[in-house]
């Protein structure tokens, strides 16, 4: 993955999070996490045709979609400087992004499909290494 963020502001206005990943945010939320805090408060829910409509790159897959209240049209956040880890850590939130269907064209970042698929393949491949270690 290479790029930087150029302010588009689609990743605020088509947020595209798998489904275990909210799970875990409502979870989460009983815990305190100021993450769960900001998406009950500022995040709507929106149905995959808005949110394909905004970003044609994303697909019906097993996502959940949300637009972000605090995002204005001026492509700024209105509460930048609080952000929650969600937002200041994308694209890499959880760890290394695995989807590069998500980015929209429009985006600053770019992935090189093929070398994310030699990393998947790789990771695999010592996983299953691994495994006959153990057996």
């Amino acid at each position: 993955m290479r790029g930087t963020c150029i302010k588009c502001g689609i990743c605020c206005k088509a947020i595209t999070l798998p489904t275990w990943t909210t799970a875990r945010i409502f979870h989460n939320a009983v815990k305190g996490s100021y993450d769960s805090y900001f998406v009950l408060n500022y995040w709507e829910r929106i149905n995959f045709e808005e949110a394909n409509s905004i970003n044609p790159n994303i697909v019906e897959d097993i996502y959940t979609y949300y637009r972000c209240k605090a995002y204005d049209e001026t492509k700024k956040c209105t509460l930048y400087a609080v952000r929650p880890n969600l937002c200041s850590g994308f694209p890499w939130y959880e760890g290394r992004p695995i989807l590069s269907r998500l980015f929209s064209k429009q985006c600053g970042f770019e992935v090189d499909v093929l070398d994310e698929l030699k990393e998947s393949c790789e990771s695999s491949l010592e996983s299953y290494l691994n495994y006959l270690r153990r057996t």
